[in-house]
């Protein structure tokens, strides 16, 4: 069996009567140590990360449907990408570019 999430594939590894385990498709290629277990339905992702891999960057522990909590610094980009779309440039190469300079940062 195959799941994805949030856009990464998982392959199921073990099962016990109340739990699934999975992990990551590229534990084996990349020594991606990612792993997720599924538990009456709801999802919960833990990471055992070593320095060298770079499939998945962060440490999580999150309950899947929860809101993602983003760090302080970046809370303001979202009403600056809003502003931007609610209030186009004159010219199209300015806004362009400014969205281009949203997703680099």
């Amino acid at each position: 069996p195959l799941m994805v999430l949030d856009g990464f594939s998982y392959i199921q590894d073990r099962q016990t009567d109340t739990k699934t385990y999975w992990r990551c498709e590229n534990h084996k290629t990349f020594n991606c140590h990612f792993r997720i277990h599924t538990c009456n339905e709801s999802v919960t992702k833990t990471i055992i990360l070593e320095e060298d891999s770079n499939i998945h960057t962060k440490i999580v522990q999150t309950n899947a449907g929860e809101p993602v909590n983003k760090k302080k610094k970046y809370q303001y980009l979202d009403q600056r990408l809003f502003n931007l779309v609610s209030n186009p440039h004159q010219n199209n190469i300015d806004q362009i570019n400014a969205i281009a300079h949203n997703i680099v940062l």
